[in-house]
C-alpha cells in the first residue's frame, strides 16, 4: 500500500512492499537484519534506511522519477520530524506482518488458491 507523509518539508509517497525489500536486498540488508535490528540491539537506525527503500519503491510504482536525495537525507527529515517515526515504524511492521505466512489459517494451492484449514 502506497501511504503519503510529510518528510523534508513535502508531501512524499511511501510503500514499505517487496520493490521496498528487494532494494534493501540489493544492499544486504534482508529481513532478519531489519528484525534483528529492531527487536535484539533496539537499532532504530534502520528505519532511515528502509524508508529510504520505502520512498524509492513509491517512486518506482507511481513512476515518478527518482528524487534527487540520500540515506542521510532521509535520516535528517525523520530526525526533523520525530512523530513520523512511529508512523513509518507502523508502516513498516504492518508491510513484515502482512507479508508473513499467517500459521494455522490459510495453506496456499500451486494454482494460487487458498484453502481454509479445517478445524478440529
Amino acid at each position: 500500500m502506497v501511504h503519503s507523509i510529510e518528510l523534508g518539508g513535502e508531501m512524499r509517497y511511501i510503500r514499505f512492499g517487496f520493490t521496498a525489500f528487494r532494494l534493501a536486498k540489493e544492499k544486504g540488508i534482508v529481513l532478519r537484519d531489519i528484525l534483528h535490528a529492531l527487536t535484539v540491539n533496539n537499532d532504530f537506525t534502520i528505519l532511515a534506511e528502509m524508508t529510504y527503500f520505502a520512498l524509492r519503491s513509491a517512486e518506482i510504482a507511481n513512476k515518478s522519477g527518482l528524487g534527487q536525495y540520500t540515506i542521510d537525507d532521509v535520516s535528517e527529515w525523520m530526525d526533523s520530524s520525530p512523530k513520523n517515526i512511529s508512523v513509518i515504524s507502523k508502516y513498516l511492521t504492518d508491510s513484515i506482518e502482512a507479508m508473513t505466512p499467517a500459521q494455522n489459517t490459510d495453506t496456499a494451492e500451486p494454482d494460487g488458491e487458498g484453502k481454509k484449514k479445517a478445524k478440529k
